[in-house]
């Protein structure tokens, strides 16, 4: 095997460690993170076969890439790699003003004190939907089922599967991709998707970097099966939009045990709790519910060299 590694740059305001656990996609396949030596696995497909980025963080700002292959990376590999990881923990994103926004807001000192604001992605946006698709209506540890079914559907290679492209997906027969991932009634609505990106109708791709107004934005995501106000607000957190809150029962629950006094809040509350926040909403409202658990993490979690 041929090892290769190198670094990509990374702002000063970046952290390995709360990137990787703002959210559960590191949970989800084809993703794997060793808790104990603090590396991200990310399957890779290259014109010269396929390949794992292993990522990690030395002193949880520095990002080391390493890459083990058969074959010597070809022309024009490692700049795919660094966009993959740059997309994956969304490092060209600019936070400056988030920074500046949430500084003088009182009680949230510990967001620039942990350097959180940025959320893992996947390298695709297909992905992300898919991903997002498979958490609506759903338990945690049943879209941890669902993902790593619907994996198993991908190109294999030694180690495991990637993430299945829109093609083969769209390949499948719908009743056996509903037998295969036990996605239920999300399968039909997973597979009219990829049909649709596989034959070109639709370019989701394009949303992630796009100049689209977010509202518009907001009625392409919703025009898909499946996408309503919860999934749909999911999406746009992960491209960097947060105007519109992405609202589920544990929101509400955080909601309810943290923020009011253990009363129950309708969703109208909810928003209205957050439209301080302005464009930032759903970021701020996504830390809420992370923070119980994420920040003990980090203020114990010692970085390492793998």
């Amino acid at each position: 095997m041929i090892t290769t590694i190198f670094d990509v740059p990374t702002p000063a305001d970046f952290s390995f460690a709360a990137t990787v656990h703002s959210h559960g996609w590191r949970e989800l396949p084809p993703f794997h993170y060793d808790d104990n030596r603090h590396i991200l696995s990310v399957p890779q497909r290259l014109r010269s076969g396929t390949t794992v980025l292993r990522l990690s963080s030395p002193d949880d700002q520095e990002l080391i890439a390493q890459v083990e292959s058969e074959a010597p990376l070809g022309s024009g590999d490692e700049e795919t790699l660094r966009r993959v990881v740059r997309t994956c923990f969304r490092l060209d994103q600019d936070l400056g003003e988030f920074r500046g926004f949430i500084d003088d807001i009182s009680g949230y000192d510990w967001v620039a004190r942990h350097r959180l604001g940025r959320l893992l992605v996947s390298p695709t946006a297909w992905e992300d939907l898919a991903k997002t698709l498979a958490t609506t209506n759903m338990t945690w540890s049943g879209t941890i089922s669902m993902c790593r079914r619907l994996v198993s559907l991908g190109e294999p290679f030694a180690g495991g599967f990637c993430f299945p492209t829109p093609q083969e997906i769209a390949a499948v027969d719908p009743v056996r991709l509903a037998e295969v991932t036990k996605l239920g009634y999300r399968a039909a609505y997973l597979h009219e998707m990829a049909t649709k990106i596989a034959s070109g109708d639709l370019d989701v791709e394009a949303w992630r970097e796009g100049d689209l107004p977010t509202d518009e934005l907001y009625r392409k995501i919703t025009a898909l099966k499946g996408f309503g106000s919860y999934a749909a607000g999911s999406m746009l957190g992960l491209m960097g939009r947060y105007e519109r809150l992405a609202i589920d029962s544990i929101v509400r629950r955080v909601f309810r045990d943290q923020m009011n006094g253990g009363r129950e809040a309708t969703d109208k509350d909810i928003t209205a709790h957050y439209g301080r926040f302005a464009s930032w909403a759903g970021l701020v409202m996504w830390l809420d519910v992370m923070r119980a658990s994420l920040v003990p993490y980090l203020e114990t979690r010692k970085p390492q060299r793998p």
